[in-house]
C-alpha cells in the first residue's frame, strides 16, 4: 500500500512538472518558406514543439 502512495505521488509531481514548463506557441504567419522578423509559421511551431506544449493560432494576413 505505501509503495502504491509513492507510485501515484511521483506520478502526480511528473505530470505536473510537464505542465508547469509547458508552453503556448503562436503561429502569426502562413508563410511557411520565409516567415518575416518576429514572425512564427506552423512550420516552426511544429519544430519548437515539446510534450505538453500548445499550438494556438493569431494570423492576421488576407487571403
Amino acid at each position: 500500500m505505501k509503495t502504491r502512495r509513492i507510485l501515484f505521488l511521483t506520478v502526480g509531481v511528473v505530470t505536473l512538472a510537464n505542465v508547469a514548463n509547458a508552453k503556448i506557441i503562436t503561429v502569426t504567419t502562413t508563410n511557411n518558406i520565409s516567415p518575416g522578423s518576429g514572425q512564427t509559421s506552423l512550420v516552426q511551431a511544429i519544430n519548437l514543439l515539446a510534450d505538453g506544449d500548445t499550438i494556438q493560432f493569431d494570423i492576421a494576413e488576407a487571403v
